[in-house]
């Protein structure tokens, strides 16, 4: 079964959503998340404020601005998200290579180091984090 979709323009997908009961504050603000992440991608995010998905008519007080929200919430999670996937990464590096390479394991000063040095490089990621947030 396939369905051929119609391309509309901005204008026409803000009315579409807005005929279906969303509620748009700000249509300049509506049309430019719209062209910058997509109808299709947002869609996900209004899903839940659907009461009928079959006709996709809106619960009453859906505003596109929490859409928005909801978008930009997921996207900053996935950011921290990742950074830490990333630190995870390079401790490993740092503990099974570099490790056995630099210092020695047994000695308790260079074990220190270690660790701050780690800790120092979280710091900093952590705090590029909470600037961007």
């Amino acid at each position: 079964m396939t369905t051929n979709k119609v391309s509309r323009t901005i204008a026409e997908q803000i009315a579409l959503l807005k005929s279906r009961g969303m509620l748009i504050k700000d249509e300049q603000m509506a049309a430019l998340y719209l062209s910058h992440i997509s109808y299709y991608r947002l869609k996900g995010y209004w899903w839940d404020m659907q009461m009928d998905r079959t006709h996709h008519v809106f619960a009453p007080n859906s505003c596109f601005e929490n859409v928005i929200a909801h978008y930009n919430f997921d996207r900053q999670l996935r950011l921290i998200l990742f950074d830490a996937i990333e630190f995870k990464g390079i401790c490993r590096h740092v503990i099974s290579f570099a490790v056995p390479q630099k210092i020695k394991l047994y000695d308790n000063t260079n074990y220190l180091y270690l660790c701050a040095m780690i800790f120092l490089y979280h710091e900093k990621k952590s705090y590029c984090i909470r600037k961007v947030l």
